[in-house]
């Protein structure tokens, strides 16, 4: 089934998966403004990712605030640091997905939903669809089983003017982030 790849703006709302992007970029905003203070290697430069999984209370991942669904999250620093339990190579995308796996969570269905600061590097589209590089894709969209379709979702893209505006984001007040990321201006 084919991953795609699609800008967080309010121009491709028609798209599938477009309102859990808008619930998980907020997620991933609030998320990582709880550790990037602490300058624990989690810096303005680091891109930050949220997947969304069936819920599973039990294994820790409770459904989030008014959602039937949960997440896992991922940073380029984390899954540099190898600390997502697999090095997966510095990718945001790489470590929520792999985060996901390595709890035995399920994505949510029929569409796969991942928000990413930065759109996927090549290497990192050629893993998210099943290809290899570091640590092996748990779900291997690119031969998901039949209905299940991997979207991407990204504030930025991936280049040096999308890397600025991504450190220039998180150089903002945490308030200030979360409200530009539920407003989709970046």
């Amino acid at each position: 089934m084919p991953v795609t790849t699609h800008q967080l703006i309010a121009a491709n709302a028609a798209n599938p998966g477009y309102a859990i992007a808008r619930v998980l970029a907020v997620q991933a905003v609030q998320h990582f403004n709880a550790v990037r203070p602490a300058h624990a290697g989690i810096g303005p430069a680091s891109c930050c990712a949220a997947f969304a999984v069936n819920a599973a209370p039990a294994a820790g991942f409770p459904a989030l605030t008014g959602q039937v669904y949960s997440a896992t999250f991922g940073n380029s620093q984390i899954a540099a640091g190898g600390l997502d339990m697999g090095p997966v190579g510095g990718h945001a995308e790489r470590c929520a997905i792999t985060a996901a796996g390595n709890n035995h969570l399920t994505p949510i269905a029929p569409v796969a939903v991942l928000f990413v600061e930065l759109s996927p590097c090549m290497p990192c589209g050629t893993w998210l669809g099943g290809g290899g590089g570091g640590v092996a894709n748990p779900y291997n969209f690119g031969a998901a089983p039949a209905g299940l379709d991997l979207h991407v979702w990204y504030a930025f893209p991936y280049d040096a003017a999308g890397i600025a505006a991504m450190v220039t984001f998180h150089n903002r007040l945490p308030a200030d982030q979360a409200a530009r990321a539920a407003a989709l201006t970046w």
